[in-house]
């Protein structure tokens, strides 16, 4: 588990780093109420979303827009992107790396 200074943290619960899956990586990320990501970009991964409890806000390049849950939504490679929860409840969601990152591609 990867903890934040600021409350967040994210779990990797599949990649090929601990099982036997090839070319994604899975886990799921907790956002504390007013809590959110940097807007960054993966060169050559792709990032899908799926929400499953709690509001906040994406912005994926541009675009900026509700996310509640339910929803879906998919950052392509070479896009910035931040995850913000303006909400009043933890935001929790699922994400998905296609391909994985270098560091969930390493066995140990």
């Amino acid at each position: 588990m990867t903890r934040f200074e600021e409350g967040r943290y994210s779990r990797l619960t599949l990649a090929p780093a601990s099982t036997v899956v090839e070319g994604v990586a899975m886990g799921c990320h907790c956002m504390p109420p007013g809590t959110s990501n940097q807007m960054h970009i993966h060169e050559t991964e792709q990032e899908l979303f799926f929400v499953y409890s709690g509001f906040g806000k994406a912005i994926i390049g541009e675009r900026e827009f509700r996310i509640e849950p339910e929803t879906s939504f998919i950052a392509s490679p070479g896009v910035a992107h931040r995850i913000i929860n303006d909400g009043s409840e933890e935001l929790r969601f699922v994400w998905v790396f296609s391909p994985p990152l270098e560091s969930q591609k390493k066995r140990g």
